[in-house]
């Protein structure tokens, strides 16, 4: 099918009045959040490099009335979030953590400079089974690496994750809720209106999927109530490579009065709608302005790819677009939409088969001959450091996450002209590697045959290990460091 045509010309950022007003606070925040987690990532401010030294523990093994450490650990998921502290890293270990009654509320969280931490200690298997809420006291706060499963809850309203507080990242974690939303941000029991704006989520490197069925309480038919990703009243979110697969209603929906989110790189597959955009059309709730859906693969939606509900209706006349805009998206195996009032369309949008290497069984990486390679989950590389230099060689370091695929990963060096680097060299490649994970995996490399006593700089490379390293938007690229070797 041929690609799909412009839709419009996305409003400047200052054109509605609510964003005029935040777009200090906007900045501000993305600044925040960028300086306190991202270290040397290049790209979208708001990455979340995982803490990987683990301050406190609790097993299945353990009891409450320890201390906490590797050797006594706690027992239960409550006890080690109720011990956090500014900083503190909880690492659980192999097992299923059940909160009793059900549902675990978080009210501890750090701070901007020092967030929290609760995540699988390494190569653990880690289940929580339960509801799972964080309370406004939970902000600053990583979740990491974890199973979320609220298989096991009554069906009701209230999605199987909630988040109310500011400053949450969710990190390579697999959730799923058969009888429920998984995940909602800024909702108070499906409340909109007396619920808290959320501020700075962060949702990176997760899988959402087999959320919902359609089952009203008491039997009966619930259509378009169950989602993967559900941001009912937020600010500054950012949803990146993640998979949305499988979920009843929508994969990802913005509604209402989610405003100047980030969805990018994400997979959206199999779900009834890929992305819902919304607004309130009485206008008591607000719309959802000023938001940015880009490198997405929209794909085999069994009702429609991107759906403006509601939004049209509470837009202003002359079809504005609100700020919100679709850019270089792929679209596949379902219409794409059928009205584009309060958003913008641009014709860099492909609907085309991404040609996915083995979607039945899970597997949504792009195949070389894609012609939608750059789009969908790709590694990021969220820290990186020169650990050894000598006069001829270097060994760098660097926090790679392969978001739930297997990303080949490299380090290149080059020789500069001066000290400034006003001019530099050719590139000089280490050997390729691959690394395999959910959450941020330590990687290394060297490479040899440097100038002694001259200053050198260096950049890390990955792409997901299907992808011609030939196509440069298969890469994605550190930011460029520098060091000098020694006489």
């Amino acid at each position: 099918m041929p690609e799909q045509p412009g839709r419009g010309t996305p409003v400047p950022a200052d054109a509605h009045p609510r964003r005029r007003r935040r777009q200090f606070l906007v900045v501000s925040l993305v600044i925040g959040v960028a300086l306190a987690r991202a270290g040397s990532f290049a790209g979208v401010a708001g990455a979340a490099p995982v803490a990987s030294t683990c301050t406190l523990y609790a097993a299945p093994s353990g009891n409450d009335a320890n201390s906490g450490s590797s050797a006594t650990p706690f027992k239960t998921f409550q006890r080690l979030a109720d011990a956090l502290t500014p900083g503190a890293v909880g690492c659980l270990r192999t097992g299923t953590y059940t909160p009793a009654g059900g549902t675990l509320d978080l009210t501890k969280g750090g701070t901007p400079a020092a967030p929290a931490t609760l995540r699988a200690e390494a190569n653990a298997d880690v289940t929580f089974a339960g509801r799972l809420v964080l309370q406004s006291g939970a902000h600053d706060l990583v979740i990491a690496g974890m199973k979320l499963d609220g298989t096991q809850q009554i069906q009701s309203e209230a999605s199987s994750v909630t988040v109310l507080a500011n400053n949450v990242s969710f990190v390579g974690d697999d959730i799923t809720a058969p009888t429920r939303i998984c995940v909602a941000v800024g909702e108070a029991s499906i409340n909109q209106g007396s619920s808290p704006e959320v501020l700075g989520f962060v949702f990176e490197g997760n899988r959402v999927h087999h959320c919902g069925d359609g089952k009203f309480l008491g039997g009966g038919s619930r259509p378009g109530q169950e989602h993967g990703i559900y941001l009912q009243k937020s600010l500054g979110a950012i949803v990146r490579h993640n998979i949305f697969d499988h979920n009843f209603a929508r994969g990802i929906q913005l509604y209402p009065d989610a405003d100047e989110t980030i969805v990018d790189n994400n997979v959206v597959d199999a779900n009834e709608t890929g992305i819902n955009l919304g607004g309130d059309p009485d206008g008591v709730l607000g719309r959802s302005e000023g938001n940015r859906f880009r490198k997405n693969l929209i794909t085999n939606s069994s009702y429609v790819a991107i759906d403006p509900n509601f939004e049209r209706a509470a837009a202003p006349p002359a079809g504005d677009t609100l700020g919100n805009v679709f850019d270089a998206n792929c679209l596949f195996g379902s219409d794409t939409f059928y009205s584009t009032t309060g958003f913008s369309y641009t014709n860099t949008n492909l609907f085309v088969d991404p040609q996915y290497n083995g979607q039945p069984t899970g597997d949504w990486r792009l195949k070389p001959t894609s012609p939608c390679i750059g789009k969908g989950v790709r590694p990021s590389i969220t820290r990186k450091s020169e650990t050894v230099i000598t006069k001829s060689s270097v060994t760098a370091d660097a926090f790679l996450n392969p978001h739930r695929m297997t990303a080949t990963y490299f380090l290149r060096v080059r020789l500069c002209d001066d000290s400034d680097c006003n001019g530099v060299g050719p590139w000089t490649s280490s050997t390729e590697a691959n690394a395999v994970g959910t959450v941020d995996v330590v990687v290394a490399r060297t490479v040899s045959g440097l100038t002694p006593n001259r200053r050198h700089q260096y950049q890390w490379v990955a792409r997901q290990a299907l992808l011609p390293a030939s196509d440069p938007a298969a890469l994605e690229l550190s930011s460029i460091g520098a060091f000098t070797t020694p006489k």
